[in-house]
């Protein structure tokens, strides 16, 4: 079987637009101070794109995976690991990353070991806990963790962070803000030494930005994924002006049209997933059946460009759409496109069972 960049399914890669949501966001956050690290693992930090980021003037990439961050080992920008190190990988932690984010203090003292064996200073940003839920320390512990951590001969504390609305759905606004900031201020005298990085988030954070809110001028850093690859702020998904949120498209072709019922007729149960589904009845309508399926891509996040057609559902290989009221009569063989949200994007981008075509 021969594949390449044109066989469907596939996800288009629009360069220009792409090129163009990277430039934006730099600037866009110049005008506050603020330095983004470009998140890469929404798309596998695939070669192509981490080269549009570089031509556009970034200096930090950044990665929740390792196997990511060794496929950019050439790179001259700084590299930093997003999760939280495991400590069995401390040693993979400390060669692939120049900055971890951290909040564990016994994971930097695996850290602190490897660097040692490495015969390298690694930098590490503490994670402070505001109110999300997610990974930092609680901000009354700060103190304790810090001590130990500038006590350590080849750590270097070089920043803190906090992560919102990624698990808890708390959205950052001026006063969390400001919080992390006084805790950075607090670090700095209490200790005397001078931190970096204030990372003020992700692309939730940049709601607050697109709004001219005021916010704190020691906020530095933003880790920015979401808000590049498809030009959302993710406190609310608005789309932000000024930016493509199709620089991504992906494509498929049509394996079945059929006139069909639209409950299925038997005993039902739980379906491949286990999952128990309402069915909700609206007669004999047009079903067409697409050529892929909940392994390829999280069908829940995608978005017909058809605005005539609904996704009833998915299972393992195939996704089963209502194509009753397009304006289109589609046959066996034509190709649907979609629009892609976050977690279907990062899922496409990685599934060896979907081609990648770039379109300058």
């Amino acid at each position: 079987m021969k594949e390449n960049a044109t066989t469907v399914p596939r996800v288009n890669i629009y360069v220009e637009k792409l090129k163009s949501n990277v430039c934006l966001m730099i600037e866009m956050c110049k005008k506050y101070n603020i330095e983004i690290m470009a998140v890469t693992k929404g798309v596998g930090a695939i070669k192509e794109i981490v080269d549009i980021f570089e031509e556009c003037g970034v200096n930090i990439l950044a990665d929740s995976r390792l196997i990511n961050l060794a496929k950019m080992t050439d790179r001259k920008q700084t590299k930093v690991l997003l999760r939280l190190p495991m400590i069995s990988y401390a040693n993979d932690a400390v060669e692939l990353a120049d900055i971890s984010l951290n909040s564990e203090i016994a994971t930097v003292r695996a850290l602190n070991d490897s660097a040692i064996k490495q015969n390298k200073i690694h930098k590490i940003i503490l994670m402070i806990e505001l109110g999300d839920l997610r990974e930092g320390v609680l901000p009354y512990d700060v103190n304790v963790f810090v001590s130990e951590v500038i006590s350590m001969s080849n750590i270097k504390l070089v920043g803190v962070g906090t992560n919102l609305t990624c698990y808890g759905g708390v959205v950052p606004d001026e006063s969390k803000l400001k919080t992390l900031a006084d805790i950075a201020t607090e670090i700095e005298n209490t200790f005397s030494i001078k931190l970096d990085i204030i990372s003020g988030g992700n692309s939730s954070t940049l709601k607050l930005l697109v709004e001219n809110k005021k916010i704190d001028s020691r906020i530095n850093n933003l880790r920015i994924g979401e808000g590049i690859l498809l030009g959302t702020e993710t406190s609310y998904g608005k789309q932000m002006e000024g930016f493509y949120n199709d620089a991504f498209i992906l494509e498929t072709e049509i394996i079945e049209v059929k006139e069909k019922n639209s409950l299925p007729d038997g005993v039902r149960s739980i379906n491949s997933f286990g999952e128990t589904t309402e069915i909700k009845d609206v007669g004999v309508h047009t079903r067409a059946i697409i050529a892929l399926g909940r392994q390829d891509v999280n069908h829940l996040g995608l978005s017909p460009l058809d605005n005539g057609i609904t996704i009833l559902g998915a299972s393992g290989d195939h996704t089963i759409l209502d194509i009753t009221k397009s304006k289109n009569k589609y046959k066996v063989g034509d190709t649907l496109s979609f629009n892609l949200n976050y977690s279907s994007l990062f899922g496409a981008m990685i599934s060896t069972y979907i081609n990648k075509r770039y379109i300058k």
